[in-house]
């Protein structure tokens, strides 16, 4: 059990005494400890991006980490929400999905000019992890969450007037809070036109402004790798030791 880890090795050797906080050298131990652990994160609810995040790791893929190289079977999406709801007594139902579908906007975004934060989103454009980190993401005013325990017709949550648009990280911290009374969510509703400007549910033209904004946006970012794995980083941030500026293909 003492094996040291063969230098080969590199990424679980450095992930193991990045999460272990450990000088030592790696041995089989100290990957048993780690196993241990990530599934202790795991099955508290965590999703590989969670702990990846958690430990500010930086490592393209963490999912395939802990799956070829730990040696951890990762639930599916579906089964690891289950798994979670389960372990805090709240079990997510066929119903709930349901629920949850029924919810989701199903609007073109750039359709409506009278929600929150539009003017935001014509200069940002949407959210992306990728191609666009710095764009708006759609953001129920009053959660989905709130909706279900409280018995609120999908219809009234998946309202236009119930959306606003807010940067990934502002939606991030909101969680699943709610920012506006029913009572005054269905004052909106009744007093605010939100009908789309277009009579079909397509992406609307973009115009040469909007286009110029998003290419502007993008163009700060550059994407930078070290051989295993991609990081995508202002074009004004310090290149760190043993990055370089391309992409490492996965195999």
């Amino acid at each position: 059990m003492n094996t040291p880890i063969k230098n080969s090795k590199h990424a679980l050797i450095k992930i193991c005494k990045k999460i272990l906080n450990t000088d030592d050298v790696i041995t089989e131990s100290h990957v048993n400890l780690l196993k241990n652990k990530l599934n202790e994160h795991l099955n508290s609810g965590m999703s590989p991006t969670d702990i990846k995040n958690l430990y500010d790791i930086e490592y393209t893929d963490f999912g395939m980490f802990l799956k070829k190289c730990v040696g951890i079977s990762l639930f599916t999406h579906k089964n690891a929400v289950d798994n979670y709801y389960r372990k805090i007594g709240k079990s997510l139902t066929d119903e709930k999905r349901i629920y949850r579908k029924a919810c989701a906007f199903i609007f073109d975004p750039y359709s409506i000019p009278t929600i929150p934060g539009y003017e935001d989103l014509l200069e940002h454009g949407m959210f992306h992890p990728v191609n666009n980190p710095a764009g708006m993401c759609r953001d129920h005013i009053i959660s989905v969450e709130f909706g279900w325990r409280n018995k609120i017709d999908p219809s009234i949550i998946s309202h236009p007037c119930n959306c606003q648009f807010l940067t990934n990280q502002d939606n991030i911290t909101k969680n699943d809070k709610s920012g506006l009374l029913l009572d005054d969510l269905l004052i909106r509703i009744s007093t605010i036109d939100m009908t789309p400007i277009c009579n079909q549910l397509k992406s609307l033209p973009k115009t040469i402004e909007h286009k110029l904004k998003i290419s502007k946006t993008n163009a700060q970012y550059t994407t930078i790798t070290n051989g295993y794995i991609n990081r995508r980083v202002l074009k004004s941030d310090t290149i760190p030791e043993n990055f370089r500026i391309g992409v490492t293909r996965k195999k």
